[in-house]
């Protein structure tokens, strides 16, 4: 048996637009061009949540080939969460925990 939600259809997308961080802004703070990268981490910081946290993380991850680029999201993370794992990123996946 299905469940029907409560809301409308129609205003479906406008709250997953206004409560969620699109994934292009994501794959832009991910950028090893700080041209790209540095305006998408500027939009990250203006509309932070703390969920957004495990979603940096989990881009840094993935990151081990660029650790340039891995270190400058784990550097963002440590600013907006105010959590000293600095770049070490054992320690931000063990306090995920």
């Amino acid at each position: 048996m299905l469940r029907r939600h409560s809301l409308p259809l129609l205003l479906a997308p406008r709250l997953l637009a206004e409560d969620f961080l699109p994934l292009t802004t994501l794959a832009a703070a991910a950028s090893p061009e700080d041209k790209i990268a540095k305006p998408a981490l500027a939009q990250i910081k203006a509309h932070w949540r703390p969920a957004y946290a495990p979603m940096l993380l989990e881009t840094a991850s993935l990151l081990n080939r660029d650790p340039i680029t891995r270190d400058r999201l784990l550097h963002f993370l440590d600013q907006q969460t105010r959590q000293r794992f600095f770049t070490n990123l054992a320690a931000w996946q063990r306090n995920g925990e």
